[in-house]
């Protein structure tokens, strides 16, 4: 018989909640494989990459991604479900080496609002010479003044 008072209680101060608009809910929040995305490419490369979007306690959650950059597509973009794998690439078309493209994918669901930045650069291209890898201009003074003849060919 006590149990039926103590449920009855417990029932009865959550009506009274609800009729004072007191709602007590917690979001389940989502794990994401990445926090940031951090790449080098070549250039006039597409980059293919992915990240997990999973519920920790196994309940499914609703979302939709978009990215900063036009750059970035991605799919899906829309979700349902307990685990997503999302599917990305980056189109380096028309952009120099050394360039960086910054931007942030942002993951809306009914647990949260996400985000993960993402940051790509274009790889400078290296000459190569019979004794050393040229990378820079430091690195081209340097074989000069040891080795002229090194660094004219």
């Amino acid at each position: 018989m006590r149990g039926i008072f103590e449920r009855w209680s417990v029932l009865k101060r959550r009506i009274d909640q609800l009729i004072n608009e007191i709602f007590e809910y917690e979001a389940p929040g989502i794990q994401i494989s990445e926090t940031e995305i951090s790449v080098s490419v070549k250039k006039g490369e597409i980059y293919r990459g992915s990240f997990q979007v999973e519920s920790p306690i196994q309940k499914k959650i609703k979302g939709f991604i978009y990215s900063s950059s036009a750059r970035v597509g991605y799919e899906p973009d829309a979700f349902y479900g307990i685990s997503e794998k999302v599917v990305y690439e980056v189109d380096t078309a028309g952009m120099e080496e050394g360039e960086v493209l910054s931007g942030v994918f942002t993951i809306c669901t009914d647990a949260g609002e996400y985000r993960i930045p993402y940051r790509v650069e274009i790889e400078r291209s290296a000459i190569k010479t019979s004794t050393a890898v040229i990378g820079n201009m430091e690195d081209f003074i340097k074989l000069a003044q040891e080795d002229f003849q090194k660094a004219y060919l």
